[in-house]
C-alpha cells in the first residue's frame, strides 16, 4: 500500500474525455427582432486480526481481518477511527465473505491541520478471484454520487449492475508506449484494454456491490461531444438576393428591347 501520483487521475480524464467534433449551425443575422434561445445552463478486540498498519503520506492505514461485525466497530472506534454508526450494518456482508477492511484516516500529528487542495491517492493492491468495486456503504448516502470507474483489463469489460444512471464512456486499447512518462506507465505494463464507467449512483438504489466480467467483444468506444459553431449566412444571402434581382432587371430590360421591336416592325 501506497501513495499513488497526484496527476494519475487527472490524466486518465484527459485520456479518456470526449472528442470535440464542431456542428455548423446556419444563422442569417438580418436584424428582425428574433433572438436565440440561451443555452441550458490500538491493539485489536476478539473478533478483529490486525493484518498491517502504517503510515502511508499524511494518513494512518489499518488493514483489518474481522469475523465478527461489532468487533470491527470495536475496533475502529477504539482506535478513533471515525465512522458512522449507520455504515457499520453495511458491513456485515464483507464480513460474512471474509473481505478485509482497509480503514483510512489522517495521521494524529496532522489531524490539527487544515485541509487544502487535492490529497494524493491511495494505491491499494490486493489478489482477488473476481473482479468487484464495493458499493453497498453508499446507500447511506444523503445525495446521489458520481462515480467514475477506470478498469484495465485483458479485454474490455461490462457491468452486470448499475444503481441509477451508468454508461460507457471510454472503451479502448492502451499500449507501454501510449503512457510512457506519465502517471499511468506503472499500471500499463503490458497491453491492456481501458474500459471507463460514468454513474450517477442512487443511494436507494444501492443493494449490492459492482460486479464485472469481460464483454463478448472488444469493441472500441469513445464519446463524442458536438460544439455548435455558428455561420452567419448573411453576406451570401444578400449577394443572391443582389443576383436574383440583377437577373430580374436584365429579364425585364430584355422584355422591354423585344416589346419596342415588335411595335417597330407593326404595319401603318
Amino acid at each position: 500500500m501506497k501513495l499513488a501520483p497526484s496527476n494519475l487521475f487527472d490524466e486518465l480524464a484527459e485520456m479518456t474525455k470526449p472528442l470535440v467534433r464542431d456542428e455548423v449551425e446556419w444563422t442569417l443575422g438580418l436584424g428582425l427582432g428574433a433572438s436565440a434561445m440561451p443555452d441550458a445552463a490500538g491493539g485489536a478486540p476478539r473478533g478483529v486480526n490486525v493484518l498491517s498498519r502504517q503510515n502511508v503520506g499524511p494518513f494512518d492505514v489499518a488493514n483489518l481481518a474481522a469475523t465478527d461485525q461489532a468487533a470491527l466497530k470495536n475496533w475502529l472506534d477504539e482506535n478513533e477511527f471515525q465512522l458512522d454508526a449507520s455504515v457499520i450494518d453495511l458491513m456485515q456482508p464483507y464480513v460474512e465473505d471474509n473481505w478485509t477492511f482497509v480503514a483510512v484516516r489522517l495521521r494524529p500529528e496532522n489531524a490539527g491541520q487544515e485541509l487544502g487542495g487535492e490529497l494524493q491517492p491511495l494505491w491499494i493492491a490486493f489478489d482477488s478471484d473476481e473482479l468487484v468495486y464495493p458499493m453497498r456503504a453508499s446507500a447511506n448516502a444523503q445525495d446521489p454520487q458520481q462515480l467514475y470507474l477506470y478498469i484495465l483489463a485483458d479485454h474490455r469489460i461490462e457491468k452486470a449492475n448499475a444503481f441509477g444512471a451508468s454508461r460507457v464512456a471510454y472503451a479502448d486499447w492502451l499500449e507501454p508506449a501510449n503512457v510512457a512518462n506519465t502517471a499511468l506507465a506503472p499500471f500499463v505494463t503490458r497491453k491492456f484494454f481501458l474500459t471507463k464507467f460514468t454513474d450517477t449512483v442512487n443511494p436507494a438504489q444501492v443493494n449490492d456491490d459492482f460486479k464485472f466480467s469481460f464483454a463478448s467483444q472488444d469493441t472500441q468506444f469513445r464519446e463524442v461531444t458536438l460544439r455548435r459553431v455558428k455561420q452567419d449566412v448573411t453576406p451570401f444571402f444578400l449577394l443572391a438576393c443582389f443576383g436574383i434581382v440583377a437577373l430580374g432587371a436584365v429579364a425585364l430590360f430584355a422584355a422591354l428591347i423585344f416589346i419596342g421591336r415588335r411595335r417597330a416592325v407593326r404595319p401603318a
